[in-house]
């Protein structure tokens, strides 16, 4: 069994963990940056379309300038989402029996997620097996990843990964775990921590 959780808060120094993670993510930011691109590109394109037809461009009444304008939406909303989950690592990470707190992050604010929260959702990604089928992957060089519903994303220590687990499930709240297949021929353990009470599905 493990010790119960102190009830000071317990403080993990990440700066190594967040440079490493920096670097793994860098073509992931890249990548979801030029998707960002494309939806704005698409939201220009039909206001132009909608705005200014050129003459005989378009037949009347066509809602194709509407459907470039919404895809464009959902594009560029969905990958600034992404985005802003890939951002600086934090590099301190607070635990407590009240909350989960990421700070020193670059350029944000910390960011404090309640353990009360009524729409609470943690994510945490287990690479272990990955690393051991494939030494090379991007997440050489940590092992474990915990991510907020916004972000950040924040690679940790195996001793905070514990602790969060177990402060979870001594706060009653809804901790699932599934094994997600990946291009490394071994599963990445993902374990998604909920409000007991939420309208999470």
């Amino acid at each position: 069994m493990n010790p119960a959780i102190p009830d000071d808060p317990r403080v993990f120094d990440l700066t190594d963990l967040a440079r490493r993670a920096n670097r793994a993510r860098r073509f992931r930011r890249v990548a979801s940056n030029a998707v960002r691109g494309i939806g704005v590109a698409l939201i220009l394109i039909g206001v132009y379309f909608f705005l200014a037809p050129p003459p005989g461009s378009l037949p009347a009444y066509s809602s194709g300038p509407l459907l470039f304008i919404g895809l464009g939406v959902v594009i560029a909303g969905y990958a600034s989402w992404v985005v802003r989950g890939l951002g600086p690592s934090p590099r301190r990470l607070v635990l407590s029996r009240s909350a989960v707190c990421f700070e020193d992050i670059p350029g944000r604010p910390p960011v404090r997620v309640s353990w009360n929260r009524h729409r609470l959702r943690l994510d945490l990604y287990d690479f272990r097996e990955i690393r051991k089928a494939k030494p090379e992957s991007r997440s050489t060089g940590y092992e474990f990843l915990v991510r907020p519903s916004g972000g950040p994303e924040a690679a940790i220590p195996r001793e905070a990964y514990e602790a969060i687990l177990q402060l979870a499930e001594e706060g009653g709240l809804r901790v699932s775990r599934r094994s997600v297949p990946s291009g490394a021929g071994a599963p990445m353990l993902v374990t998604t921590i909920r409000s007991a009470q939420s309208d999470w599905s």
